[in-house]
């Protein structure tokens, strides 16, 4: 277990999360992403080392320079060349995002959310569909996929509540029962 992290420790369990690793294959030149698991450094180099760019992202005064990441918040990164990319963290399964009324550039979470799942907060406040980036084109999507960002139109400011379905990803954390001090392995 030495490339796992101990979440939580409670009465008798142990509860151990794997590294989680979202990846994805980015265009050449700009791309739409975010950061779909959580990670010990948000800076910019660290998250996205092969960006040949700031990250930029969108808000009430349009784009602006990002050097430390938030989670849920989209940014545009370019890239020299097609490459296939990643982050390891641990899985981000629930993320609650604020938004502005007009225009918001969001994030996603560990694994594939429906756009109809999508908790609203007031209710109703999504004005559009959500809008992919495709390398050359604009696209609407049917769900919010690890490590993409998304266009996404409100009528008010509010929150968006994005959680993936349980069992969502291929490495679930693992329960361990812990023995207590004193009464290890007996039969010796």
């Amino acid at each position: 277990l030495a490339d796992s992290t101990i979440l939580a420790v409670s009465t008798g369990d142990v509860v151990i999360s794997r590294p989680a690793t979202a990846g994805l294959a980015a265009t050449n030149g700009w791309n739409m992403l975010s950061v779909p698991v959580t990670v010990a450094d948000l800076l910019t180099p660290q998250v996205f080392p092969a960006a040949v760019s700031h990250a930029y992202t969108f808000g009430p005064s349009g784009y602006v320079v990002q050097d430390t990441l938030r989670y849920g918040s989209g940014y545009w990164l370019k890239f020299n060349g097609a490459q296939g990319i990643s982050v390891v963290g641990s899985v981000l399964p629930t993320d609650t995002i604020d938004v502005s009324t007009g225009w918001n550039m969001i994030g996603s979470v560990s694994g594939p959310v429906s756009v109809d799942s999508i908790v609203q907060i007031p209710g109703g406040i999504v004005t559009s569909v959500f809008y992919e980036f495709t390398g050359t084109s604009y696209a609407t999507s049917d769900s919010i996929k690890a490590m993409k960002a998304y266009w996404v139109k409100v009528s008010a400011p509010g929150r968006l509540v994005l959680t993936m379905p349980a069992g969502t990803f291929t490495k679930p954390a693992v329960r361990a029962r812990r023995t207590p001090p004193g009464q290890g392995d007996k039969s010796r």
